[in-house]
């Protein structure tokens, strides 16, 4: 059998989505795929502090602490209702950006180790003009 350029890439393609499917993250309903090694753990999230920022200010970023009691797991984090222009690395979990309207804001960011255990905390972030 002969492969072509074009094959190769095909081969390619498999391997990357055969990879990506070993570490899918949150399935299409929201949840975290289990795969009974985490029963028990426990996922633990620092409430950050309430923040302040300045519309077209950078922020520093911050960074929100979280464990697992199983060391050996990933955490995954997911932010609602983050000020417009900021962002929230889903593996580090740090909060970096520049808003971009000024208002109050009511964040949640919940925690997951991709096993079923999650733990969510609230702060409020203002951003002024």
């Amino acid at each position: 059998m002969r492969l072509s350029h074009h094959s190769g890439v095909a081969v390619a393609l498999l391997a990357v989505a055969f990879l990506a499917l070993d570490v899918a993250p949150a399935d299409a309903d929201g949840t975290w795929p289990t795969d009974g090694g985490g029963a028990g753990s426990t996922v633990t999230v620092v409430q950050p502090a309430d923040q302040s920022a300045t519309v077209g200010d950078a922020i520093v970023p911050i960074r929100v602490e979280a464990t697992d009691s199983d060391p050996s797991r990933i955490l995954w984090y997911t932010a609602a209702d983050l000020p417009s222009g900021l962002t929230l690395s889903p593996v580090i979990g740090a909060i970096s950006g520049t808003p971009k309207e000024a208002g109050t804001s009511v964040v949640t960011i919940t925690v997951s180790d991709g096993t079923g255990p999650t733990s969510s905390t609230s702060f409020t972030w203002t951003v002024a003009h």
